[in-house]
């Protein structure tokens, strides 16, 4: 059942409709990069652009979707468990698409590590 572009399930679980942004988003960030010349543009410049023309896409709707995330059941733990909180970000669908538009940013191999992608462009 899909309302005002968020796709509920029955089970009440929102990975559907999480999946279902990731890909608008991926649509978004492909048309953008389509149209960009990286040479020509900053660093700073192109993720302003990714900010203000992907990152919508991405989150829309997340007052109801974030509280399922790994992430948050990760922080909802109390703060001795929190030390598996960069493996649980990892893995989140929507951090590995910020990750693969910053490395695209950078001109770097999809392969280069993530905290070099985050220092490089200042991002948390």
């Amino acid at each position: 059942y899909c309302y005002l572009g968020i796709h509920f399930s029955l089970n009440g679980s929102f990975k559907f409709a999480m999946n279902e942004l990731r890909k608008k988003a991926l649509r978004s960030f492909f048309s953008l990069k389509r149209m960009l010349d990286t040479t020509a543009l900053s660093t700073s410049t192109m993720m302003r652009l990714i900010d203000s023309l992907v990152k919508p896409v991405a989150t829309y709707g997340c007052q109801i979707w974030l509280p399922a995330t790994n992430i948050m059941a990760a922080l909802a733990q109390p703060t001795s468990n929190r030390s598996n909180l960069a493996g649980v970000a990892a893995k989140d669908l929507l951090e590995t698409t910020h990750l693969k538009m910053m490395k695209w940013v950078l001109s770097v191999h999809r392969k280069t590590n993530n905290n070099f992608c985050y220092g490089d462009t200042g991002r948390k």
